[in-house]
């Protein structure tokens, strides 16, 4: 914040999930700031989700100052996967070249989200119900309709399986990849469709 902030205009802000939950590569901004939105495009993440800074974070102390910033989220803790690490880079490539710091063309690869980014303007956590072990069975990024089964939680003495099931329709773009649960954890963030 002192050596650092005061001589940059622009930050990316790169993000895991926690240490058993796994981000599909996205974007958060806050989307009041129009900049913001534009830069996010730019990146071409999957998925860009309004996210509302939140207090005594780094991302409202820079938001503070007049910085532009976009935290990228992907993956888990301890964790590398190529393709979230390749959406990042690509990603921060993008920006700098959009922003005109140097010409990154040749390092761009053009072809990795060939779709237009999927705004998120809200999303909500889908929780456990019952503690036992738990199988998923959707995908990171997929799309998944109310009423469809996204995995099953049982006890270890095979006296009972419950099926969970989706509470709306939307994306998944996190997942609890812990193989034991107690009820209330948190199992599927997935968008709200508006």
């Amino acid at each position: 914040m002192t050596e650092i902030v005061p001589h940059i205009d622009y930050c990316i802000d790169f993000h895991t999930g926690g240490g058993d939950r796994f981000n599909y590569a996205q974007v958060r901004i806050d989307d009041t700031l129009p900049e913001n939105m534009e830069l996010a495009k730019v990146f071409n993440a999957k998925f860009i989700i309004n996210s509302k800074v939140r207090d005594n974070s780094f991302r409202k102390s820079l938001t503070v100052l007049g910085k532009k910033v976009l935290l990228f989220e992907g993956g888990k803790s301890l964790s590398l996967k190529r393709e979230v690490t390749k959406t990042g880079v690509q990603g921060a490539l993008r920006v700098m070249d959009h922003l005109g710091i140097r010409n990154f063309k040749n390092e761009i690869i053009e072809h990795l989200n060939p779709e237009a980014p999927i705004v998120i303007r809200k999303s909500t956590w889908l929780r456990a119900n019952h503690a036992g072990m738990y199988r998923n069975v959707v995908s990171l990024g997929e799309k998944v309709t109310k009423g469809d089964v996204i995995g099953s939680i049982s006890d270890p003495y095979g006296e009972f399986e419950k099926n969970v099931k989706a509470s709306h329709s939307g994306y998944v773009i996190c997942s609890n990849q812990a193989p034991l649960v107690n009820q209330g954890d948190a199992l599927v963030h997935i968008s709200v469709e508006s």
